[in-house]
């Protein structure tokens, strides 16, 4: 290259670039040892040299872009949301991407050089074959839809668009899954054919209203019946003001109503009322109609559902009815839930109570006035006891024995008893069925409800008359089954009484059940009877209801469910154990100190040792810290942090020799139930005395098995322990 040869602009800017990059090279001074000649020669050589470096640079960054677009041009070709696959004229697969080989579901190692169609199922592959052949001969495009086998997956939809390619040679094909697509297409051929059904199926009448005028368009065979046509065309044929009165029930005119209800419905996209329709023969019927805002061909259109109430309207009565005795259920379960409560507390009053009056009167000198006067306190604390039972039982938190009885076995061996209850003016007659059914009852609950039911029977008949006591298989219909849910089954027996007396107004008889309701004279009742008896029954599994008509008398009917068994279970009593003296240390958890105290000085007084507490933690501490041995843990149920069950595991799992006694307000039935306390456990119901304390835990004791010290009750006795006990 010499100063004269002719530069390109491309050439002029690259000598320019190389004549910059050698001055920033070169060392100043450099070339004055050289003649001015060889000087320019040099120059030139390393602006030459320089020149060659930066068309290198250039030819490889250009080089780095084709790269990088070709690899994108790859990228883009490889996964391309298709795939694209190159046929020769036999349908072999000769190139495809991995989008193609995706698509098909085999490598693409184990695709070129096999025929495209041996993939498609043989029901399509004629169109593979027919498409190929048409795009080879004509050079014009065309697509098919084929499903694809895959091996060890399941089949697609796809589309192949197939095209020609420039030498004529090859066919390209574009592949593309349809699967989602043909899905849809069915979802709505199918949608549109459930929506055919249902119009034609529909038990509701379905109208179509089109403006200006809002005549019937179309209607389903339901609407032709509810409105009394012979078909269609006959529905149809006749504006909507021949399906309404003139009058609305209300006064209001039905044409000037319906145009509110549609206006109201085109402006909010929807509205629903009722409406009194009327049938061609003139009949008038209640309906609710719907109506919903549509659009088809561009027009704004009503789609009206009409539901004939009729039916509905017949059965409001009933309805109402049920829905009454719900909230006299509810109700009645809310003052049981607050019964219950109140029992328990009222048990931890009469347990400390009864206990000191005990303790006390132990101390007393047989006969003196003071052990009178406690013996009075006792009394009055057996009273409060019983009338917490009597809360308990309604409130269906009682403690029962069920077992198989024939309740007319049960009501036959009361007679004598009920004609004493009810006296010489008034008579007492039984009716059984031959073959009663048995039913899983207390029998002593069973006979309670009886004596309180005839004793109420009794009191409405002042002037004498008969009582009658009916025992008969019984079925609940489909109907009444709603109004009981409770039972379980059809298959029941009823127990009724029926008297003759005063009977009771409709207000009396919906408060008969409720606690201390009575219409007795002050004193002459608690109002707690029925209270009794409709716990025991609804705890029972069944249910009583009262029938009564003032001046006619009252029936009575108590409905248990029906059993398999034919035989009767005769209850047997559990012994008890005599003693109740010993020399074992309890630990007692209750969070009372009231009860707490008493439940200590009175086995403290029995000889135990006692380790008494106040809650849970401390418990499990006295539990770790007690160097001798715990021999039985006397637990609340129902103590805050800490409950008793989670005391008892700890401590058993700490020491498994220690025996445990739960106690509490409440019942262990319900308790066990409730998962609050284990099934099969040791319990002892509050209220209790002194004496049943002591003897519930002397049975304990005795029960735990003797595998050491810590739980060899017999040995730690004092010598003569039952005999000072006595």
């Amino acid at each position: 290259m010499t100063d004269e040869s002719p530069l390109m602009p491309d050439d002029d800017l690259l000598r320019r670039q190389a004549e910059a990059e050698l001055r920033a090279r070169e060392v100043p001074d450099a070339q004055d040892a050289w003649d001015d000649d060889h000087a320019r020669i040099v120059h030139e050589l390393r602006v030459h040299q320089i020149e060659l470096e930066l068309q290198n640079d250039e030819l490889r960054r250009a080089r780095a872009e084709l790269e990088a677009a070709l690899a994108r041009s790859t990228e883009l070709y490889e996964f391309a949301p298709t795939g694209y696959l190159t046929l020769d004229h036999d349908g072999v697969i000769r190139q495809l991407n991995l989008t193609g080989a995706q698509l098909i579901g085999l490598e693409r190692s184990r695709l070129v050089g096999r025929r495209l169609d041996v993939f498609v199922d043989p029901a399509d592959r004629h169109f593979v074959q027919d498409l190929l052949a048409d795009v080879l001969a004509t050079g014009t495009g065309g697509r098919c839809e084929v499903t694809l086998l895959r091996e060890g997956r399941a089949p697609i939809v796809v589309q192949i668009e197939g095209s020609r390619s420039a030498d004529g040679e090859e066919c390209r094909a574009i592949v593309v899954d349809t699967t989602e697509r043909r899905r849809g297409e069915e979802a709505v051929r199918a949608s549109e054919e459930k929506h055919r059904t249902l119009f034609e199926s529909s038990h509701d009448a379905i109208l179509t209203l089109a403006p200006p005028s809002w005549k019937f368009t179309s209607g389903n065979p339901a609407a032709i019946e509810m409105f009394g046509a012979h078909d269609e065309a006959g529905l149809l044929s006749r504006g909507r003001e021949a399906y309404s009165p003139e009058l609305q029930p209300d006064g209001s005119r039905s044409d000037e109503r319906a145009d509110e209800m549609i206006a109201t419905a085109m402006q909010e996209g929807s509205h629903s009322f009722t409406w009194t329709h009327q049938r061609l023969d003139g009949e008038l019927f209640p309906a609710t109609v719907m109506l919903t805002r549509a659009a088809f061909g561009g027009q704004g259109l009503l789609q009206a559902t009409v539901r004939d109430v009729t039916e509905e309207t017949r059965a409001r009565e009933e309805r109402e009815q049920l829905e009454a005795q719900l909230r006299m259920s509810q109700k009645m379960e809310a003052i049981g839930h607050l019964a219950g409560g109140l029992s328990h507390d009222f048990n931890n009053l009469l347990t400390v109570i009864a206990g000191y009056a005990d303790l006390a009167l132990a101390r007393m000198r047989e006969g003196s006035r003071e052990a009178y006067w406690l013996g009075k306190i006792a009394e009055a604390v057996a009273r409060g006891s019983s009338l917490t039972q009597r809360l308990l039982a309604f409130s269906r938190k009682q403690a029962l024995a069920p077992v198989v009885l024939d309740l007319g076995e049960v009501a036959s061996g009361m007679t004598s008893l009920l004609e004493t209850l009810v006296g010489e003016e008034i008579a007492v007659h039984m009716e059984f069925d031959p073959e009663l059914a048995r039913v899983s009852a207390d029998s002593g609950q069973v006979e309670q409800a009886l004596m309180n039911l005839c004793g109420n029977a009794r009191d409405a008949m002042p002037g004498g008359g008969t009582i009658t006591i009916r025992v008969t298989n019984f079925v609940i219909a489909d109907a009444d089954a709603n109004s009981h849910p409770d039972v379980d089954q059809s298959r029941c027996v009823c127990l009724s009484v029926t008297d003759a007396g005063v009977g009771m107004s409709d207000d009396v008889r919906s408060q008969i059940f409720e606690p201390f309701f009575t219409t007795k004279p002050q004193g002459k009742g608690t109002g707690l009877g029925l209270s009794m008896v409709y716990g025991f029954v609804k705890q029972s599994g069944g249910y009583v209801v009262c029938e009564s008509i003032p001046g006619q008398g009252s029936t009575f009917r108590i409905v248990l469910p029906a059993v398999d068994s034919v035989t009767a279970e005769p209850l047997q009593a559990r012994p008890r154990t005599a003693a109740t003296r010993g020399a074992e240390t309890v630990l007692v958890a209750e969070d009372e100190p009231a009860v707490g105290a008493v439940v200590r000085c009175a086995l403290e007084a029995a000889g135990y040792t006692v380790l008494a507490v106040e809650d849970g933690d401390a418990a499990i501490t006295l539990c770790d810290t007690h160097a001798g041995p715990i021999h039985l843990l006397l637990t609340d149920v129902m103590m805050p942090g800490v409950t008793g069950r989670q005391l008892a595991e700890v401590v058993q799992q700490r020491r498994p020799q220690t025996a445990v006694l739960y106690m509490s307000g409440h019942t262990a039935g319900l308790l066990s139930e409730d998962g609050v306390i284990p099934p099969e456990t040791a319990f002892l119901a509050k209220p209790f005395t002194p004496v049943k304390l002591c003897a519930k835990v002397r049975d304990v004791l005795d029960a735990a098995p003797a595998t050491g010290p810590a739980a060899g009750p017999a040995a730690l006795r004092p010598p003569g322990g039952e005999t000072a006990a006595r």
